[in-house]
Parts: C-alpha cells; structure tokens; sequence
C-alpha cells in the first residue's frame, strides 16, 4: 500500500532495505561490553543521517503522491504509514539509547 503498484510513496522502499542488517547491527553495538563498540555505534550514526536525508528528500520529492496515496487508501495509509515510521524510528531510539548508556558510564 505505500507504494501502490509504482505511484505511491516509494522512499520508504528504496531507504528501508538496509534495514536488515542495521537492526541487528544497532542491537548488537547496544552491548557495552563488546570490543569496538563505539566505533559501529559512531558509523551506524553517519548511517542514520545520511538515511534520514534521503528519507526526507525523497518524501518531499513524493510530497504529493504521498498525499494521494493517503486520501486514497484512508485511515489504512495512516497506519501504515505511522507503523513503519515507527519502524524506521526504532532503530534510532537505540542507537541513541546506547549513546546515551556510554555517555553515563563515563
């Protein structure tokens, strides 16, 4: 549904294939007590904002498509879109959790 046979808001699709491996990736450089750990933390975070760049230039590039296809598909364009927001925003929560976590341990 977000991306509707082609038309539709397609960012998401292109931006969340590194998803696979950045989940498991930010979960396993949560882990304190591993050897590197800030240096994956401090690359997942270069990963985060160019992502997030692309994110936002692509939605806004998508603008009204993204629009269309909410008016068109209704509450259901809502909740999907918000449910995989969430999604994208989950990985941030704990790589910003695991900054924060080593922040305070120093």
């Amino acid at each position: 549904m977000l991306a509707g046979g082609g038309h539709g808001w397609n960012t998401p699709l292109l931006v969340s294939i590194p998803l696979w491996v950045l989940y498991p990736l930010t979960l396993y450089a949560h882990r304190n007590d591993l050897p590197h750990v800030k240096a994956i933390m401090w690359v997942l975070a270069a990963i985060a904002v160019g992502s997030d760049a692309l994110l936002i230039i692509g939605t806004v590039d998508e603008a009204t498509y993204l629009s269309a296809m909410i008016r068109v598909s209704g509450i259901a364009g809502y909740l999907i879109a918000a449910a995989w927001s969430a999604l994208w925003i989950g990985w941030h929560v704990i790589l910003v959790r695991g900054f924060v976590a080593d922040t305070a341990d120093a």
